[in-house]
């Protein structure tokens, strides 16, 4: 309402011209669409950075309270979300946390570094979907061919998921497939989350010196 100011994501308060004490509660909030289409996917919320104890709400209903500071915050908000409709985000934000007092950030800054100092996001994802991707690239004991590992987690989403594959390919400097390159490997049914290792090997390939810098 009118008696609201407005404030700039991402940013800090203080850069802002609001003179808040790191024991002073703030509240923010802001209204925004998801979209029609994205019905029956996962809806992710990300920020990745919200310097403060804070404690979240979408559309009226909790989601939790966390105070990470520097690291991203991610909520799935799947059952709380309206597609096709306005939501509305509610926060309660206090600088003066554990992690805050732990860290001293503000006394090392000068100034109160309450705020959302990072980018924020709302997202989609499929039911069943790559939800963490580990990748370990290193040479044999000859240093002659490359090894290639990967470890994936896959999440099922809300059911069980069957007859899932995984088509992985790598590529060149040049955007060229290399060979023997990786491709549709069998998952089969998954429930819940479920990890897979891959492991492939890369005949003499190009290597990286500060010379000449080979990226894959």
């Amino acid at each position: 309402d009118a008696s609201w100011s407005p404030f700039q994501v991402p940013g800090q308060w203080w850069e802002q011209g609001f003179q808040v004490s790191e024991n002073q509660p703030v509240a923010l909030a802001t209204d925004f669409t998801i979209p029609a289409d994205w019905n029956g996917n996962r809806v992710i919320l990300r920020f990745d950075a919200v310097h403060a104890g804070t404690t979240f709400w979408l559309n009226g209903q909790l989601l939790g309270y966390t105070e990470n500071l520097f690291t991203p915050v991610e909520w799935d908000i799947t059952g709380l979300a309206l597609p096709g409709r306005t939501n509305r985000i509610d926060m309660n934000m206090l600088v003066g946390s554990t992690s805050e007092s732990l860290s001293s950030s503000c006394t090392y800054a000068f100034h109160n570094l309450g705020g959302i100092d990072r980018s924020v996001r709302v997202f989609c994802l499929p039911q069943a979907h790559v939800r963490q991707l580990q990748q370990n690239a290193g040479l044999d004991a000859n240093y002659v061919n490359g090894e290639l590992k990967l470890n994936l987690l896959l999440d099922s989403g809300q059911t069980t998921a069957s007859n899932l594959s995984l088509a992985i390919s790598l590529l060149d400097p040049e955007g060229n497939a290399v060979t023997p390159s990786v491709a549709n490997v069998s998952i089969g049914t998954i429930s819940g989350t479920n990890q897979v290792n891959v492991l492939t090997e890369v005949t003499a390939p190009l290597q990286w010196t500060a010379e000449t810098p080979q990226l894959y």
